[in-house]
């Protein structure tokens, strides 16, 4: 009996200590595992984050780099815009011009058509006034040739520009001549007298009776002549004032002309500067957009790599925290285990002491046995429980 209780003291001493080492084995083990798991996904947190980077980088790149690309092509697509607007504002304006210069010059043309076709009617209208009076001018101004000659200067016998003279002069002596022969002194002295008289009466008559019948041709050789001065100065007036006119006329369609090319070619400057201006505004704008997007791209890369550097950072301490949380729970949980086995085989030996003592009041070990194989049995549970 005595033998038997040593046994199961031992044994159950043993089996908790056993226990205990088992579990801190065990907790070991969850420890090193843990420590190794946090270790690979730490590693991999790193490689994810440095590829991640990289990735980042990357995009960040070809996104500048798309943006520089596409400056150029829009910068050039701007130039051509611009030299086609250019080229059609050139042209637009250049038609328009040459087509104002053709309207003032039909203008002129019109003018000047006019102009002669005025003058040829003008001077149709007094050619037409001019003509009928040129006969009397010229019949006048003969006859003021022969009264000057005959009257004035006596270059000219009036009687060779009379032919009237002869006749009546011959009319005359003939009836003095009848009437000498029915007296019957057609030759006689007194005849030839009043022949001679007659003769110079007729002479002196018919000088101022001539004169007197030129006159009124000369008269009216004067007065077709002044109508025809007044004519050709009625004319001479008359093609003044059209050439007036048409001066007039044409320096309104040259002044017009001129005003109106100026104000195509000042509209034309407008358009021109404007289009320059613009295309300047859109080739800043455009680089301007070009500073932006490529700090945006810059600073979203930025952004982009400092909140993954943020995230592998919490990952990393995630991991770590969760790595030193289940060691500690591994490491209490096995403190525990051996506790309690340390706990169990304390039992065990008290329970196997309380029953020795219980035999050895009983005698069961006869004298000085009993302690001697109590200090056996301690001396083992102190080495089961120290780990030997």
């Amino acid at each position: 009996m005595v033998g038997a209780a040593a046994i199961s003291a031992g044994a159950g001493a043993y089996s908790s200590s056993q226990a205990a080492k088992a579990q801190k084995s065990a907790a070991n083990q969850a420890a090193d595992t843990q420590t190794r798991i946090a270790q690979e996904d730490r590693e991999f947190q790193r490689e994810l984050f440095d590829q991640q980077r990289a990735d980042t980088r990357e995009a960040t790149d070809l996104a500048r780099q798309y943006i520089a690309n596409a400056t150029p092509a829009a910068a050039d697509a701007l130039r051509t815009g611009a030299d086609v607007a250019a080229q059609h504002l050139t042209t637009g304006y250049g038609q328009a011009i040459n087509a104002a210069n053709s309207g003032f010059g039909q203008a002129r043309g019109d003018i000047n058509a006019g102009f002669d076709q005025a003058r040829t009617d003008a001077n149709a209208g007094f050619d037409a006034a001019r003509n009928p009076l040129q006969s009397y001018a010229s019949t006048g101004n003969d006859a003021l040739d022969r009264y000057y000659k005959t009257f004035v200067t006596g270059e000219t016998d009036y009687k060779a520009t009379d032919p009237g003279y002869a006749w009546r002069l011959q009319q005359g002596q003939q009836a003095l001549e009848r009437s000498a022969a029915a007296r019957g002194g057609l030759f006689s002295g007194a005849t030839g007298k009043a022949l001679t008289e007659y003769a110079q009466g007729a002479a002196s008559q018919e000088f101022q009776a001539s004169a007197d019948r030129m006159m009124p041709v000369v008269q009216m050789g004067y007065a077709a002549n002044t109508a025809l001065s007044d004519i050709e100065a009625n004319r001479g007036t008359a093609l003044a004032q059209l050439a007036a006119n048409r001066g007039t006329a044409l320096g309104d369609v040259s002044q017009n002309q001129g005003r109106t090319l100026a104000e195509l070619y000042g509209q034309q400057g407008t358009a021109l500067g404007g289009l320059s201006m613009d295309y300047g505004t859109r080739v800043a704008d455009l680089h301007t957009g070009l500073g932006t997007a490529m700090a945006n791209v810059t600073t979203g890369g930025n952004a982009q790599t400092n909140a993954l550097a943020t995230q592998y950072g919490q990952r990393t301490s995630n991991i770590l925290g969760n790595l030193s949380q289940g060691v500690s729970n591994a490491q209490m949980a096995a403190g525990e285990a051996r506790a309690s086995g340390y706990l169990g085989a304390g039992k065990a030996v008290s329970s196997s002491m309380n029953t020795l003592g219980m035999l050895y009041g009983m005698g069961a070990f006869g004298s000085g046995g009993g302690a001697s194989y109590t200090s056996g049995v301690a001396g083992g549970y102190g080495r089961l429980v120290g780990g030997t």
